[in-house]
């Protein structure tokens, strides 16, 4: 199977993009590695926490083999690498002053044999584009997913872009895992909330169905998220696929 990717992050209305993302080929190219991580606005530190998530994925997964590794076994070295940054993350309010309020989104996945593997904490989205259709992988971690689920939330509307979840040394995580096939060809898209929140699900099939490289889809969603008055900053990530 072939697989072309491409990322971008640029900076939207905020004072400092505290976006990161990292897509690369890990181990002798034997699988994708692809994650987003967003920062939280108006926390200080929140450029910190998603440099320190990112670079310790970079940094571990580059050369670490999946051979013979069960569904189990891969999802355990991700959910072990966040608690890792969990750890990194406490240390440096300690050692180094850090904020202790910083926090930061973290949507991680590895693209090995056939299958996505998918970890999410908080709003930064993984959608799966194939046959046409767009289906998010992820469930955003906010009050607007909330408000969905239960009608006492929905008072709340307003709040909608709230986080119920994050990853941070005082912050509270839920960590959701996904598993999802690959299609004869498809498109893995990652967008942090600056983007989803801003390009319509038809808008961003538009462009998916276009015959550009995959770089120039990136920029053309990014460009559309702007064009929508997003209100944050806007990263993206595409890996395609096919036979």
């Amino acid at each position: 199977m072939k697989f072309n990717f491409a990322g971008s992050t640029i900076k939207g209305v905020r004072v400092e993009n505290q976006d990161n993302f990292t897509v690369f080929w890990a181990k002798n190219k034997s699988y994708i590695v692809a994650a987003i991580a967003d920062g939280m606005g108006g926390y200080k530190g929140g450029k910190l926490a998603s440099e320190v998530v990112i670079n310790f994925i970079e940094k571990d997964f580059e050369n670490l083999d999946l051979k013979e590794k069960n569904d189990n076994e891969i999802f355990n070295l991700m959910i072990r690498e966040i608690r890792l940054v969990q750890l990194k993350l406490i240390d440096l309010t300690k050692k180094e002053n850090a904020p202790l309020e910083m926090g930061t989104t973290i949507n991680f996945n590895l693209i090995y044999k056939n299958k996505i593997y998918t970890l999410n904490i908080g709003d930064t989205r993984a959608t799966h584009y194939y046959n046409k259709k767009l289906i998010d992988i992820s469930e955003d971690h906010n009050l607007a997913t909330l408000a969905k689920k239960d009608s006492n939330f929905r008072k709340y509307r307003k709040y909608t872009n709230f986080l119920t979840s994050a990853l941070g040394p005082k912050k509270e995580s839920r960590l959701d895992i996904f598993i999802t096939k690959l299609q004869k060809k498809g498109i893995l898209i990652l967008a942090s909330d600056g983007i989803h929140n801003f390009v319509k699900k038809q808008e961003l099939k538009k462009i998916l169905k276009l015959r550009n490289p995959v770089a120039k889809k990136v920029e053309k969603i990014i460009k559309k998220a702007k064009k929508s008055y997003s209100n944050d900053n806007m990263t993206c990530v595409l890996v395609e696929y096919g036979i």
